[in-house]
């Protein structure tokens, strides 16, 4: 009889682990999704932000020109417009690409367009720091061919290029955090899954 009870206690106390198990795993599962969907909407909501700033610039560069004393070159505005419109566009492109992740989907493919992401990031990057010598160059040929003397002028665009180097800093760190943060959370995942 002793033989008998001790085999019923162990085999419930086996099932109890066994739900134990499933259940930490379960609550793991939803931790890392949770996670996960956190540092994509936080991509999301900025890839939104920046497309709507440039959206935004257009009608401001317009206005500031024709409806106030700060008068820029034509050139300047058609350059502006331009470049907003571009990054406009890369923006809604990057918004696309996050709202194609779902993690009620499969996780190789959020792991794909996670990879993806991070290309099209890089991408970014690589443009531009081939950009920042024209960045920086352009008012400095403008301030010289207008004779720019008032100390002013320098000395916004020179607060102009820190806070650029700080919000670059900033923006690459950001980027970094959220997109790791996805990718290890996908990849426990994807080891929980193969358990």
């Amino acid at each position: 009889m002793e033989l008998e009870d001790l085999k019923s206690m162990w085999t419930s106390v086996d099932e109890r682990l066994k739900k134990q198990e499933l259940l930490k795993e379960s609550i793991i599962r939803k931790m890392m999704r949770e996670k996960s969907s956190k540092s994509l909407d936080r991509l999301r909501g900025f890839e939104a932000l920046g497309a709507a700033v440039s959206l935004f610039v257009i009608p401001l560069i317009i206005y500031l020109n024709y409806f106030t004393r700060f008068h820029m070159h034509q050139s300047v505005i058609y350059i502006v417009v331009a470049v907003c419109v571009i990054v406009m566009v890369w923006q809604i492109v990057k918004v696309g690409l996050l709202q194609k992740m779902d993690f009620m989907k499969s996780i190789n493919s959020n792991l794909l367009q996670v990879n993806r992401y991070n290309v099209w990031i890089k991408r970014e990057r690589i443009i531009l720091l081939l950009t920042i010598p024209v960045i920086l160059c352009l008012p400095i040929w403008l301030f010289v061919n207008i004779h720019a003397v008032k100390a002013l002028q320098w000395v916004i665009f020179v607060c102009g290029t820190i806070f650029g180097a700080l919000a670059g800093y900033y923006l690459y760190n950001f980027y970094n955090r959220h997109i790791d943060s996805i990718r290890q959370s996908l990849e426990d995942l994807k080891e929980l899954e193969e358990k």
